[in-house]
């Protein structure tokens, strides 16, 4: 049980690692795009500030610069540079937050899109991983004592209550790989919906 614990804790932190990854390039990419989309400075500026996304040093000369003519888009991706530095993936509930996406419904694509590359990207890697992994312990099964193990499991040379043995034994296997499955299969979906509610509620529920 505790290498099972083990183990889902480990894949637990790799989907975590996975994540960040993919939302923050992602992030990084479309900078300019998101930058294009937010035509005024308001609720955007104020959000992160409220958030503690940016400091009041960088709040304050945002408005300066708006207020000296630097165009609004400009002003955007300064900010967005610096959220890339200290990125985290709760910034994207802020970033896509009901007031934002009202106040910027242009938004609502990129919002889309992040979901998207997420399903795209996380299981692709997830299934090249799974594949990578089955090959060496296919390769050492086929190599490990094969004809020992054809011998000594043919049933003529199992005597009777020892074959009775090994049958309750090899259903007790089965019963932990199969609740070892169930709870990684758990952990994907739970997993999948907490990282889906990162991206907040989602455009259809914003446009009601």
């Amino acid at each position: 049980m505790e290498s099972i614990s083990s183990r889902m804790f480990a894949m637990v932190q790799d989907r975590e690692k996975i994540f960040h990854e993919i939302f923050l390039d992602h992030f990084k990419k479309n900078k300019v795009e998101i930058a294009d989309k937010i035509t005024k400075l308001f609720p955007f500026l104020e959000t992160l500030r409220d958030h503690s996304f940016i400091p009041d040093k960088l709040y304050n000369d945002s408005q300066e610069a708006y207020r000296n003519l630097v165009p609004v888009s400009n002003v955007v991706y300064r900010v967005l540079c610096h959220l890339e530095e200290t990125f985290d993936e709760s910034l994207l509930q802020v970033l896509f937050s009901k007031v934002n996406l009202k106040e910027y419904p242009d938004l609502i694509q990129i919002h889309r899109s992040f979901e998207n590359v997420f399903q795209h990207k996380y299981f692709s890697q997830k299934s090249v991983r799974e594949e990578t992994e089955k090959m060496p312990s296919i390769q050492s099964r086929c190599k490990k004592d094969t004809w020992e193990v054809i011998s000594s499991c043919h049933p003529e040379n199992i005597p009777e209550d020892q074959q009775t043995r090994t049958a309750h034994c090899q259903a007790s296997d089965i019963i932990v790989i199969n609740s070892e499955d169930s709870a990684e299969s758990s952990e994907e979906n739970e997993s999948w919906e907490a990282w889906r509610s990162t991206l907040g509620n989602g455009p259809g529920a914003v446009m009601k």
